[in-house]
């Protein structure tokens, strides 16, 4: 799908390999693009749109953040690394939710914008988890990254042995 010039693979485009973080993707093109485009509608894409906007006039210093606040920043810090992992378990929402300490709704939103493989009932996407499974390394050890990258042994390790 293109949206501003931009190439986003979505899951309408091919549902095998399309970009786990397509909606927050589709919503960062779509914040000065005309709202017509099909994933305009979707409800995720259009709450973050709407934040974005939000935030473009109250931004965060002078305002109360609000949950979206909360999971974006997710997306750049450890939380986001280790709800990926997770969300590439068996483990339920509300499960991932009580092992972390956070809510189980902004974890599924948080899935929802940034790693998107789960189908709607909240059940991890097999040939998702068999696409990400094949882009492992070979053998990820804890030796083989940097400590800021042990967030991909993480990810290795809930997508071979967590489901």
């Amino acid at each position: 799908m293109k949206i501003s010039g931009q190439t986003i693979v979505t899951p309408l485009d091919d549902p095998m390999v399309y970009e786990v973080d397509w909606r927050h993707r589709v919503a960062r093109a779509l914040y000065d693009a005309d709202p017509i485009a099909p994933l305009a509608r979707d409800p995720v894409v259009r709450d973050l749109v709407s934040h974005f906007r939000y935030r473009a006039k109250r931004p965060l210093d002078r305002d109360l953040p609000r949950p979206l606040d909360r999971i974006t920043r997710w997306h750049d810090q450890t939380t986001g690394r280790i709800i990926e992992a997770y969300l590439l378990t068996n483990a339920t929402y509300e499960e991932i939710g009580v092992a972390l300490g956070l809510d189980a709704d902004e974890v599924k939103r948080y899935g929802e914008l940034f790693y998107d493989v789960r189908d709607p009932q909240g059940r991890p996407l097999n040939g998702v988890l068999t696409r990400l499974r094949a882009e492992l390394p070979d053998e990820p050890t804890i030796n083989g990254y940097s400590e800021r990258h042990s967030w991909v042994v993480w990810r290795a390790c809930a997508a071979l042995w967590g489901a």
